[in-house]
């Protein structure tokens, strides 16, 4: 935590596990940076299995950023947590990891 503490007040950090209770997908894990669209809208990504977390480039809006998601088969839906960072969750059939 040391690396974040010059921007601690600015910094977010959650952890999210599913504990095991979750299905997973037959088809292999799918990390949502690996695909060309969301590549143009976010730089990070934080996965487990049935959502991911994804922090938006600087500059692209939640309305750029829903469409996007909206496009795409892999994803369920989505809520933005914070400014610029999206909780996303997988659709049936997909997972993220």
């Amino acid at each position: 935590f040391e690396r974040l503490r010059p921007s601690w007040a600015d910094t977010v950090v959650i952890v999210v596990s599913d504990h095991g209770m979750e299905l997973l997908p037959k088809r292999p894990p799918l990390r949502l940076l690996d695909l060309a669209p969301i590549a143009e809208i976010a730089v990070a990504e934080i996965d487990e299995a049935g959502s991911a977390l994804l922090r938006l480039r600087d500059g692209v809006s939640r309305k750029q950023a829903g469409d996007v998601l909206h496009g795409l088969d892999e994803v369920g839906s989505w809520h933005e947590l914070a400014l610029g960072v999206l909780l996303v969750e997988a659709a049936d059939g997909y997972g993220f990891g």
